[in-house]
C-alpha cells in the first residue's frame, strides 16, 4: 500500500511540474498559407502589443494542461481502483485470520483415549467451551441395599436400568458428576435424583490427569448409587422404578448389614457392567 501511495504522489508531482514549466516551449519558424503561397514569417524586431510567441506558448500550454488533465484523471481513478482491490484483500485477510484466531481459542485437544477405555464404557465429547469435556460412561443402574440393608433379589433384578454417568470436566478439573438415560441423555430419575443428582456424602475426585480417571470416578458412583439413603430421598416414586415403599416392604430383615452405610460411602470393587448383571 505504502509503495502504491508512493507513485501515486511522484506522478502527481511530476504532472503539476509538466504543467508550471513551459520556459522549455519556442517557436522555431511560424509560416502562413495566403492563397496559393506559403509566406514564412521571420522575428524582426520584439513589440509589446504583439507577441506571438508568447501568444502560440499559451496556447500549446493550454493544450498540454488539457491533455495532461486527462493522464491526471485516468492515473487516480487506476490508484483509486488498485486502493480499493488491496483494501478488499487486507479486509478478507484480516477476516480470516480473525476465523483462525478463534478456532485456535476454542480448539482442544481431545485426551489420549485407547480402544481399551472404549470397550469399558467411556466415550467423550466437546463442551460448550474449548477447555470444557463431558465423559459418558456406560454403566448399570442397580440398587440392592436400603440404608446397608439387603434387598430380596427379585426386587433387585427389576431394577436394573442401563444409563450413562456423565462427568463433566473443565481442564483438569471435575466439574459435575450426574446419571442420564441411555438413549436421550435426560436426567434419570432415580430416588436420589434432584436434577442434578444428589450424592449424599460421596465427593468425586476435584481433579482428573487420564481417562482412567474418568472411569473410576464413573465406577465409584455407580457403588454409591447400590443403596438407598432413607434420609436423603428426593424422588419417592421415580418413573420406571419401585415406590421407595415397596422397596422397604422387599428389605431381607433377616439379612446381614452391607458396609455400604446409609449415608451412600462408596465401596471398593469392580461395578463393571459384566460384574453388575451378574450379580
Amino acid at each position: 500500500m505504502e509503495e502504491l501511495v508512493k507513485i501515486h504522489d511522484d506522478i502527481t508531482l511530476k504532472i503539476d511540474d509538466l504543467l508550471n514549466d513551459t520556459g522549455e516551449i519556442n517557436l522555431e519558424n511560424v509560416t502562413l498559407r495566403i492563397g496559393g503561397h506559403v509566406c514564412k514569417l521571420e522575428k524582426v524586431d520584439d513589440v509589446d502589443v504583439l507577441d506571438i510567441n508568447k501568444d502560440i506558448k499559451e496556447e500549446y500550454k493550454q493544450k498540454i494542461n488539457d491533455k495532461l488533465k486527462v493522464v491526471s484523471g485516468f492515473v487516480n481513478d487506476k490508484m483509486v481502483e488498485y486502493q480499493n482491490a488491496i483494501n478488499a484483500v487486507k479486509s478478507e485477510f484480516k477476516r480470516k485470520e480473525n476465523d483462525l484466531d478463534e478456532r485456535l481459542r476454542t480448539l482442544v485437544s481431545l485426551p489420549d483415549i485407547q480402544y481399551t477405555h472404549a470397550t469399558k464404557g467411556l466415550s467423550i465429547s466437546k463442551g460448550s467451551s474449548g477447555n470444557n469435556l463431558s465423559w459418558f460412561v456406560r454403566r448399570v443402574f442397580n440398587p440392592k441395599f436400603v440404608d446397608g440393608k439387603p434387598l430380596k433379589d427379585a426386587i433387585v433384578k427389576k431394577m436394573i436400568t442401563p444409563i450413562i454417568i456423565q462427568i463433566d470436566t473443565r481442564d483438569d478439573k471435575v466439574t459435575r458428576v450426574s446419571t442420564k438415560q441411555l438413549m436421550n441423555l435426560q436426567y434419570f430419575e432415580h430416588y436420589h435424583q434432584s436434577n442434578p443428582d444428589c450424592w449424599g456424602n460421596w465427593h468425586p475426585a476435584a481433579t482428573w490427569s487420564t481417562p482412567d480417571d474418568i472411569i473410576a470416578i464413573a465406577d465409584e458412583a455407580i457403588s454409591v448409587l447400590e443403596n438407598v439413603n432413607s434420609m436423603s430421598l428426593a424422588m419417592r416414586t421415580p418413573r420406571g422404578l419401585p415406590r421407595f415403599t415397596t422397596l422397604r416392604r422387599n428389605i431381607v430383615l433377616d439379612g446381614p448389614v452391607s458396609n455400604v452405610e446409609s449415608n451412600q460411602e462408596p465401596r471398593i470393587g469392580s461395578t463393571d457392567e459384566l460384574d453388575v448383571w451378574g450379580s
